[in-house]
């Protein structure tokens, strides 16, 4: 009877812990579009530059599909290639036709918001599911 506990224990848990987004790549693999970037450069951009790219980013928009794929489409460039989630914490770029992968840090991931950093900080998206 103790062990019949346990598993019932054991499985509401693992239940628990599926349900509550436990399913990183999951929660990343959707349709995203780019609500917003942020670099060290924008507060040298002037008032124009900074409307002409929130235009820009209304139009763009990155994929991550579940089979490891993704397609991005950046100020009228597409771009396809590979994605990995290496960690809690990482995800793994390679662009088509390329052998290096650039490492993406994962700020913070829910169900309505992406938002990723390069691996030096210098370069910040906020994705919303498309």
């Amino acid at each position: 009877m103790k062990i019949l506990s346990q598993l019932l224990i054991l499985c509401f848990v693992f239940f628990v812990a599926t349900a509550c987004g436990g399913d990183k790549k999951g929660q990343i693999a959707k349709k995203w579009k780019i609500t917003d970037i942020k670099n060290k450069d924008m507060d040298k951009m002037g008032e124009e530059e900074k409307k002409m790219m929130k235009e820009m980013l209304a139009k763009s928009t990155m994929e991550f599909k579940k089979d490891g794929s993704y397609e991005m489409s950046f100020m009228g460039q597409s771009q396809k290639g590979k994605w990995e989630l290496k960690d809690d914490k990482t995800i793994s770029i390679t662009d088509e036709g390329s052998k290096d992968a650039q490492a993406m840090k994962i700020k913070e991931v829910s169900d309505k918001k992406l938002v990723i950093s390069d691996d030096k900080g210098e370069v910040e998206m906020t994705l919303e599911p498309a």
